[in-house]
């Protein structure tokens, strides 16, 4: 029975990836496009029900647009798969640490949850295609991070503004201080929801996501993909950052042995 509802969330979050997909392919064109059905960005050809089924459509079709057969960019898939993975994360982390007796409360915990998930991969894929991190996206974030404080703390105090500041107050510094080209503003707005939600475990985020992104430039150096010059997105690495710092402070982990360990 657990396979089964895992394997439901799971399929629940590829169907918003797919939304997702939709929005970020027509995110640079104007906006009455966005209410157009969906076409094959190669042929033009309008897709039917069949094409359009989450993950399993891609599989099947082997990538290929079944009407003149190129290939399926692989974001389609990959946004699809990464956004159920974090449904279904989400789902397991409710499951295990936020479920209460309240079923209202319950299922707003995983509501919040879910929809810090959507905007998430939204916001992961859109700085990998156009290295941009929009508002329209960064800002529900500050809400429903505000929401998911009140709901587990019963409360809300100034204290907690405390961390988004100085998250905030490093990143703008290191923006200034490489004009722009070490971090976006994108970036430097991302760093308010990630000291919001984190809180002290913001550290760790920030650890993670510079080191992380440093290991894959110098790799991605090495095989001549990138040079020193070229931009890299930071949004995601951030983002990961954030989802393991933010998996281990919602498990109670210890931070200051953590950062022992890693340093």
């Amino acid at each position: 029975m657990d396979k089964l509802i895992f394997a439901l969330i799971f399929f629940l979050g590829a169907i918003f990836g797919s939304f997702l997909s939709y929005f970020i392919y027509r995110f640079s064109l104007s906006r009455k496009n966005l209410s157009l059905r969906s076409f094959c960005p190669q042929c033009g050809a309008q897709l039917r029900p069949l094409d359009l089924i989450p993950i399993l459509s891609y599989l099947w079709l082997k990538g290929e647009c079944r009407y003149c057969k190129r290939s399926i960019h692989w974001s389609y898939f990959g946004i699809e798969v990464f956004t159920g993975f974090l449904f279904l994360g989400s789902f397991v982390l409710f499951e295990n640490f936020y479920l209460r007796p309240n079923f209202f409360e319950s299922f707003l915990f995983l509501f919040l949850l879910w929809s810090i998930s959507f905007l998430l991969s939204g916001l992961f894929f859109l700085d990998l295609k156009y290295l941009i991190l929009p508002d329209i996206f960064l800002y529900p974030l500050y809400f429903l991070a505000f929401a998911l404080i009140v709901l587990e703390e019963r409360y809300f105090s100034l204290s907690f503004l405390v961390w988004p500041f100085l998250v905030f107050s490093f990143f703008y510094l290191v923006f200034l201080l490489t004009k722009g080209r070490g971090l976006g503003l994108g970036d430097v707005k991302f760093s308010l929801f990630l000291g919001l939600l984190l809180q002290e475990y913001s550290f760790l985020a920030i650890f993670l996501s510079f080191n992380l992104g440093a290991i894959i430039g110098l790799v991605l150096i090495f095989l001549r993909k990138k040079s020193l010059k070229s931009q890299i997105p930071f949004g995601p690495f951030l983002i990961f950052g954030l989802l393991i710092a933010f998996y281990l402070k919602t498990k109670g982990s210890n931070l200051w042995e953590i950062m022992d360990l890693l340093f």
